[in-house]
Order: C-alpha cells, then sequence, then structure tokens
C-alpha cells in the first residue's frame, strides 16, 4: 500500500482527509464497497463533519446520488489504496462481509 503525500483538494474538507488518511491504516484494500468506507471514515469525524456526507433514503436505503466531497474521496482512495470504490445497492451491501480479522479467536475451541 502506497501512502501519497498530502495532497490539497478543495472539495475534502481537512478533517476529513485526516479520517481518510487514519482509515487506511485499518481498512486497506479490504473493501471496494463506498458505504463501507463512508461508515469508517464517519465514525472518525465530528458531528458537524458528518453533515457534509450524503444521507440515505430512509426508506429505501438507497443512496440517490454523491457528492462532489465524496466523488473526490472515491478518487483519493483509489490512489491511495488502488481500490475503486463501488456504490451498491442495499440489497447487494447486506451480504457483503468486508471485516475479517487476521486471528480467530474461536479457533482454538
Amino acid at each position: 500500500m502506497n501512502v501519497l503525500p498530502k495532497q490539497s483538494n478543495d472539495n475534502i474538507p481537512v478533517k476529513v482527509e485526516r479520517a481518510i488518511r487514519l482509515t487506511v491504516i485499518w481498512v486497506k484494500d479490504l473493501t471496494d464497497d463506498w458505504v463501507s468506507l463512508k461508515e469508517q471514515i464517519l465514525n472518525e469525524v465530528d458531528n458537524d463533519t458528518r453533515k457534509l456526507f450524503t444521507k440515505r433514503d430512509e426508506r429505501t436505503k438507497e443512496i440517490l446520488e454523491l457528492n462532489a466531497m465524496e466523488l473526490d474521496i472515491i478518487k483519493l482512495w483509489k490512489q491511495l489504496t488502488g481500490v475503486e470504490l463501488k456504490l451498491r445497492s442495499f440489497k447487494e451491501r447486506r451480504d457483503i462481509r468486508w471485516w475479517k480479522p487476521v486471528v480467530d479467536f474461536d479457533e482454538d475451541e
């Protein structure tokens, strides 16, 4: 994984870029799902910053359209990890389990 030097991007606030670079440490290339990554980034920012991200439709749980910042985050993620993120439907996302810990603690039992 190649972490590129900081590049300024007017659409990505500094707080969000810091959260992205922190998230790269543990997510790496383990997922290509935009919503899974977005959830991890949102865990690293304050409530005011979360408001910059688009919301899902409450009824369908679908993301209708990404904003300019989110599109730039997807580009930055590809630069940092080589992974091209995909926007999947809610139905497709239900079956994704991207987090697979290296150690299986139940294995010895």
